[in-house]
C-alpha cells in the first residue's frame, strides 16, 4: 500500500496533519490506517534512532519502508483520530448522497399514502368497524 503511493512519507504526514482531502483518495488512507504506529512502536522506533552508534540518517536509512512511514507519522500528534477524520471527510459526500435518495424516497412514500383514496376508504371502514 505505502510504495503505491507517489508522495514521500513526510508529505502523507502533513496531509494528515493537515487534514488536506486533496492528496490522497479513500483507498488510500484506508491502506495507510493499519501502518500508524502505536504507542510501543513510536517507542521503540524513537529508542533505536536515538540510541544507534550512526547518526540518525543512516539509522532512518536502514529502516523498512513502512518503519520509514512510522518515524514520518511521530511528527504528527493524534496520527490515528487525524487519519479516521481524514476518512470520514473522503466518505463524507457520498454518504449525503446515499441519504438524500433515502431521505426522497421516503417523502414521495409519505406523499403517496397522504394523497391515497384507497388507504382512506380502508381507515373509514376500520375506524366504522371499531365503533
Amino acid at each position: 500500500v505505502l510504495a503505491r503511493l507517489k508522495i514521500t512519507y513526510e508529505e502523507m504526514a502533513v496531509a494528515i496533519d493537515t487534514i488536506n482531502d486533496k492528496v490522497m483518495n479513500i483507498e488510500q488512507v484506508q491502506g495507510i490506517l493499519e501502518y500508524i504506529p502505536t504507542k510501543d512502536e513510536k517507542h521503540s522506533l524513537r529508542k533505536y534512532m536515538t540510541s544507534s552508534d550512526k547518526d540518525s540518517a543512516d539509522a532512518f536509512d536502514e529502516l523498512c519502508e513502512c518503519e520509514k512511514f512510522m518515524v514520518a507519522m511521530m511528527t504528527v500528534k493524534h496520527s490515528k483520530e487525524k487519519v479516521r477524520a481524514l476518512l470520514f471527510k473522503l466518505q463524507f459526500r457520498q454518504c449525503v448522497n446515499d441519504l438524500e435518495s433515502d431521505v426522497s424516497l421516503v417523502e414521495k412514500a409519505c406523499d403517496e399514502l397522504k394523497e391515497s383514496v384507497r388507504l382512506r376508504k380502508l381507515l373509514g371502514i376500520v375506524l366504522n368497524i371499531g365503533n
